[in-house]
C-alpha cells in the first residue's frame, strides 16, 4: 500500500512521465516526418522507373503483337512445308524400295567385275615379270652385239683412213677417162642419168 507521501505526489509523477511520453512522440513524429521526406525523394526515381518500364512494356506488347501478326502467315508455310516433307520422306522410303533390288543386281555385276579385274591384274603381273626377264635378255643380246660391232666399227674406221687419202685421186682418174675417146669418152647427160 502507498504512503500518503507517495500518494501526494503520485500524480505530478505520473503527469511528469506523461509529459516525457508525449515529447517522446513529439520527437518520434518530427522524426517520422523526416523520414518520410526522405523517403519520398527516394521513391520518386523509383516511381520514375517503373513509370519508364511500363511505357516499355506497353511498346514490348504492341511489338509483340505486331510479331504474332508477321508469323502467323510463316505458321501456315511451316505447315506447308511439314506436309511436303512428309510427302518427300514417304516418296524417298518408295524410292529405297525400288532402288534395292537394283543395288543388289549392281552388287553382283560388281563381285563378278571385281573377279575378272583380279585375274587381269594376276596375269598383268605375270606380263611384267615375262617383260622383265625379256629385258634383261635383249639388254644382254644388246651388249653382246655392241661387242661384236665394235671390231666392225675399228676396222670401218681404218678402211676410211685408208679410202680418203686415195679419194682425190681416183676423182682424178675418172676425170682422165672420161676424156678418153671411145669406152672412157665423156659421157652426155642424158646417158649418164639413164646409166
Amino acid at each position: 500500500m502507498l504512503t500518503l507521501l507517495e500518494q501526494v505526489l503520485l500524480p505530478p509523477r505520473l503527469a511528469a512521465r506523461a509529459i516525457e511520453d508525449m515529447q517522446r512522440i513529439v520527437d518520434a513524429a518530427a522524426s517520422l516526418g523526416t523520414l518520410a521526406r526522405e523517403l519520398r525523394q527516394e521513391v520518386r526515381p523509383v516511381r520514375e522507373f517503373i513509370g519508364r518500364a511500363a511505357d516499355t512494356l506497353e511498346s514490348l506488347r504492341d511489338q509483340v503483337a505486331g510479331v504474332r501478326t508477321a508469323v502467323q502467315p510463316m505458321s501456315r508455310d511451316l505447315d506447308a512445308l511439314r506436309e511436303a516433307f512428309a510427302r518427300t520422306s514417304e516418296e524417298l522410303e518408295r524410292l529405297g524400295e525400288s532402288v534395292v533390288p537394283e543395288l543388289v543386281a549392281l552388287r553382283a555385276a560388281t563381285d563378278g567385275l571385281h573377279q575378272e579385274v583380279q585375274r587381269q591384274r594376276e596375269l598383268i603381273d605375270a606380263m611384267n615379270g615375262g617383260i622383265d626377264e625379256m629385258g634383261q635378255l635383249l639388254a644382254r643380246r644388246l651388249a653382246e652385239l655392241h661387242d661384236t660391232i665394235k671390231p666392225l666399227a675399228r676396222d670401218a674406221h681404218e678402211v676410211r683412213e685408208v679410202v680418203e687419202p686415195l679419194q682425190t685421186a681416183t676423182e682424178r682418174v675418172g676425170r682422165m677417162a672420161e676424156r678418153l675417146p671411145g669406152r672412157g669418152r665423156k659421157r652426155s647427160e642424158p646417158e649418164r642419168e639413164a646409166g
